[in-house]
């Protein structure tokens, strides 16, 4: 039976929305009893001075608590909106650690399981979802994406760990098509960018990539890359069809990351490796999903982030102001790294060797950090353990936990997404200077080897990766750098500048402690310290960090977070139509960068991408060139391509070309000039007709003399892209003063009529060249034009212009070049048409 007694006596007026008090009504469990002094700080100033913004970020190391201060600020949100929640975090793996946290503390959140998930209960704000970012960025969102029609409504969404998730972001808006796997389709695509490669003087590497051999990134050059667009679309297209019932990895990315950027490949980079080609727009389109531009609170939570150019460049955080930014001093959750480098002799000695062996027997965790697989260990007679892949890391990453890992365990490029607290990770050795996880992050790396840009990047990787070892402010582990590019890296002050100030502090811990080791034996010892948690050690490390954070000062909003949003508002700007602007606001912000000329071509890069996609050429081209002279990792091929230039002047300067690749040992303008020679009104009919054919040849017509016993025209000029052309009667034989007859008239439009008739879908003109503009009245020549000797001359003059400066390029630019040339010189059809054939007058006599 049901009690309405009690049911109206429920008080539903007031529902609590403080994260603080929610925290002190939450059925805890008793894992988490009280909250840290500084977890509550972060609360308060958040619900009382910041939840209405739309954008804030909250800094706090790792193993502070970050993920309670997150569920409860999400809850908090949940309660006041009524609307669901996101709270996105790296993998499926860190998802179900969030929900069991969140189940002990009584926070209703369940893990995504599908588009199930997405239901009235979380619709209604009832329940926290937690997912990988994968799940909101994706081409088949369940959330929506741009032109779907329905699209979610949030609360709010929390993205945990969000300086991580930057790498995720970017490659949610790009496909790598794989050599192995889908090699027809690489091959094939590979195969529309052959002169591109030839264009860059890298034909054999070209040759190379087709054979599955060679090293190294290339990107395609806008120019080649904008015109094969259509192509490359139309080919992936079609292995979508093919592969609609296929499970395997490339087929998921054609499903979920292709609808991201299909409509958006002029904002894309298109990246050639012997591996992959890679399509990568610049920066994240969140246009697409419009859930997340929509929702009404976004929070990002992160370990201290000492540059927030590259969030800017991921989330588009231009708004983003230091009073957004909830970051305490503090030294909570720092946890104790003994950060030693490791000279090869010290790897190589005995000492050594049986240190890293009684570590193992006793079962505590030694876990290496590298780029890439296969790594050459100094550590002879001790093999380190690879796992690849999800499933092998996973297996890995919980047999270290567990303690029943029997080897040390090398994780290639998993700087991110794994958590080795306590014994699992005793000993953490980072080997080698990080490189890039994929080949976009290979090409930038080249690009800015030299910038502070790419040492930012470096540091941040550096810093996540030293993370995976220490969980918390009681955890603890001994760190050793080996590899003499990572040693020399970090012995660097102007790189150091660029990591979080507990970083710093350990990373001079360790400098003073490594000034008196000398001996294998003096390594062992000091680990040792570590390893037994010596008191003095513990005291000197707290004394040391606790100085150093207390007097830290960070710049978050300087070069290059301006730069970050120079970057994302030329980018708005493009997209927008706004070429002109987005340029502009590109090259003044160059200035502000005479200490780093890597990034300044790098803007003047992106800046000549836009130039060429607002059909500018001839700007994008010299900004191209002035990106090159500054970084000249930045390749400079001249822009006069295909892309900003129309199909109908390409497929004419290849004839141009063809006419003077025919010009044998004399040159181009020779060759001109003896074809049409006799392109003179006082020539003989058939030799003059001989020079209007070889004309219309120069001009990049498909040009033919066809009058056969009476039937045909005397010449015709057609340019089948442009589906228009010229049927030509030479009248040069004429008086200067006699007007057309109405015969001659008859003889043009049956000429036309036949060439029509030839040719029913093109455009075709009549022209009579005449020795002048006259004609009878009774000719009706009111639908013909007339090409006069003074335009002829002029309409030769600009052919012989055009045959000069086509031979004044090199062959392999030389059709772009032409291309570009008519289209400015305006010698299309209809602008021929206008400039040089006019239209007959009436003669009254």
């Amino acid at each position: 039976m049901v009690d309405f007694n009690a049911l109206m006596s429920r008080d539903t007026t007031y529902i609590t929305t403080n994260p603080i008090d929610i925290f002190e009504e939450l059925p805890k469990s008793g894992q988490i009893d009280n909250l840290y002094h500084v977890q509550a700080e972060i609360l308060q100033k958040w619900f009382n001075d910041l939840r209405d913004e739309r954008d804030i970020v909250v800094e706090l190391n790792t193993g502070g608590g970050k993920t309670l201060v997150g569920l409860l600020m999400a809850l908090s949100t949940m309660r006041e909106t009524g609307e669901g929640v996101l709270y996105l975090v790296e993998n499926k793996q860190l998802a179900d650690q969030v929900v069991d946290q969140a189940v002990d503390l009584g926070i209703p959140a369940r893990a995504y399981c599908g588009r199930m998930s997405v239901d009235a209960d979380f619709d209604n704000g009832n329940s926290i979802l937690v997912s990988s970012y994968q799940v909101l960025f994706n081409g088949k969102s369940v959330f929506g994406t741009r032109g779907a029609y329905e699209i979610q409504q949030l609360g709010g969404i929390v993205i945990d760990d969000a300086h991580a998730s930057l790498n995720a972001i970017k490659k949610a808006f790009s496909l790598s098509i794989p050599a192995e796997g889908a090699s027809p389709l690489y091959k094939k695509i590979l195969g529309e960018f052959k002169e591109a490669f030839n264009a860059m003087n890298r034909s054999t590497t070209y040759q190379d990539f087709q054979e599955g051999v060679g090293s190294g990134v290339v990107e395609i050059p806008i120019q080649y890359w904008t015109a094969a667009i259509e192509r490359v679309s139309s080919l992936i297209r079609q292995e979508c069809r093919k592969r609609s019932e296929d499970d395997s990895a490339f087929s998921k990315d054609l499903i979920f990351k292709w609808p991201l950027i299909k409509d958006n490949l002029r904002y894309c980079q298109a990246i050639a490796s012997r591996t992959h080609i890679t399509i990568a727009a610049l920066y994240p389109m969140l246009e697409m999903t419009p859930c997340f531009q929509r929702a009404r609170r976004r929070i990002y939570m992160s370990a201290t982030i000492t540059d927030y150019g590259d969030m800017v460049r991921a989330y588009d955080l231009r708004g983003l102001e230091e009073s957004n930014i909830i970051a305490p001093k503090t030294v909570a959750g720092v946890g104790r790294r003994m950060i030693l480098n490791l000279p090869t002799e010290i790897a190589r000695s005995s000492e050594f060797l049986n240190f890293i062996e009684s570590e193992i027997s006793a079962k505590q965790g030694i876990v290496c950090l590298t780029s890439r697989q296969n790594i050459k260990s100094e550590w002879t007679g001790i093999s380190f353990s690879e796992p690849i892949g999800h499933e092998e890391v996973s297996e890995a990453v919980e047999a270290l936990k567990s303690k029943r890992m029997s080897s040390p365990v090398s994780f290639a490029n998993r700087y991110n997404g794994i958590d080795l607290p306590g014994d699992a990770c005793r000993i953490l050795v980072l080997h080698g200077l990080p490189s890039g996880t994929d080949d976009v992050d290979a090409l930038m790396s080249i690009y800015l080897s030299e910038s502070n840009l790419m040492a930012q990047r470096v540091a941040q990787r550096i810093e996540q990766g030293l993370g995976r070892g220490v969980r918390g402010a009681s955890d603890h582990c001994i760190v050793l750098l080996e590899g003499e590019d990572l040693i020399e890296w970090m012995r660097r002050k102007r790189n150091r500048k660029f990591m979080s100030s507990a970083l710093t502090a350990q990373l001079e811990i360790g400098d003073v402690i490594s000034e008196g080791l000398i001996t294998p034996l003096d390594y062992c010892e000091a680990m040792n310290q570590d390893v037994n948690s010596d008191e003095s050690w513990k005291k000197f490390h707290a004394s040391k960090l606790a100085k150093h954070v207390s007097e830290e000062t960070i710049n978050r909003f300087g070069p290059s977070f301006q730069a970050a949003c120079a970057e994302r508002r030329a980018f708005a700007q493009w997209v927008e139509n706004h070429n002109g602007d987005a340029c502009r606001k590109l090259e003044e912000k160059v200035n502000s960068f005479n200490g780093d000329p890597s990034y300044q071509g790098w803007l003047l890069y992106l800046a000549s991408r836009i130039a060429l996609d607002g059909s500018d050429p001839d700007s994008a081209s010299t900004l191209l060139q002035r990106a090159h002279s500054l970084n000249n990792a930045i390749p400079y091929i001249p822009f006069h391509a295909s892309d900003a230039i129309s199909s109908w002047a390409i497929d004419r300067a290849d004839k141009i070309c063809t006419a003077i690749a025919d010009s044998g040992n004399v040159s181009a303008n020779q060759n001109f000039d003896a074809a049409v020679a006799d392109l003179l009104f006082s020539a003989n009919s058939k030799a003059f007709e001989e020079a209007l054919m070889q004309l219309g040849l120069f001009l990049g017509f498909e040009s033919a003399k066809a009058d056969v016993n009476g039937v045909g025209s005397d010449v015709y000029w057609l340019s089948k892209k442009e589906n228009a052309g010229f049927v030509l009667e030479a009248k040069n034989d004429k008086k200067d003063d006699t007007p057309l007859r109405k015969k001659e008239a008859g003889q043009l439009r049956t000429a036309h009529d036949w060439l029509k008739q030839k040719y029913p879908d093109i455009e075709i003109l009549a022209v009579s060249v005449h020795p002048n503009s006259k004609a009878d009245r009774n000719a009706s020549a009111k639908n013909l034009k007339v090409l006069t000797p003074e335009n002829l001359d002029l309409l030769k003059e600009e052919a012989r212009l055009l045959i000069h400066d086509a031979e004044s390029h090199l062959p392999i630019e030389r059709a772009q070049r032409v291309a570009y040339e008519i289209e400015k010189r305006k010698l299309g059809v209809s602008d021929l048409s206008s400039k040089f054939f006019v239209s007959f007058e009436s003669d009254e006599h």
